[in-house]
């Protein structure tokens, strides 16, 4: 398991935690990012051996892509009312 904790002036705001959920095929593995909170777990795919940084960057990359999606269909839903 990864954990990314992210802080503004030393106190926390939020942590994410990856999780390797076993399903390996030709070195790429399965990771589920179970936090934070207002996003539903997310799947992402990872070469384990091209390390952790890689893993932390697609994580961020995936949770900021979900809010954005979010976001957009927050902003429809308001228009069309």
């Amino acid at each position: 398991m990864l954990i990314l904790k992210a802080f503004v002036n030393e106190k926390q705001i939020d942590e994410i935690k990856i999780h390797n959920i076993g399903v390996e095929e030709n070195g790429v593995a399965q990771y589920e990012i179970r936090k934070p909170e207002n996003l539903r777990n997310i799947r992402i795919f990872h070469i384990r051996e091209n390390g952790w940084k890689i893993l932390a960057e697609k994580a961020l990359y995936a949770i900021n892509a979900t809010n954005r999606a979010r976001e957009r269909e927050e902003t429809t839903r308001r228009k069309n009312g």
